[in-house]
């Protein structure tokens, strides 16, 4: 049997997390973010649910938005690292690693 990989490259994961942040908490991502920040915001809201015992999914909706809003907000200090459609996980990683190296 043959399996087929789903997982959403990091373009696609980075728009996802923008249409949840804006469908179902409610929020919009300031206008300057790349799409590498508002995935950077996401995934420090999912850390920071899981740090407090949770998925962010799981939280009281106010307690996920504000974690949202929070991140979002820091966001702008990250890198602006630009995602394309063919960049890849191992990539992106690389490069946000390089980045933050040079800005320190």
């Amino acid at each position: 049997m043959e399996t087929i990989d789903i997982t959403p490259t990091p373009l696609e994961y980075a728009r996802i997390a923008q249409r949840l942040i804006e469908s179902a908490y409610g929020l919009d991502a300031p206008a300057p973010l790349t799409n590498y920040q508002v995935l950077w915001a996401w995934q420090a809201a999912e850390n920071a649910a899981e740090f407090i015992g949770a998925p962010l999914h799981e939280l009281r909706r106010g307690l996920a938005t504000e974690l949202l809003r929070h991140y979002l907000t820091r966001a702008s200090n990250r890198p602006a690292i630009v995602i394309a459609e063919d960049t890849s996980y191992d990539e992106l990683t690389a490069q946000s690693i390089r980045t933050e190296s040079d800005q320190a």
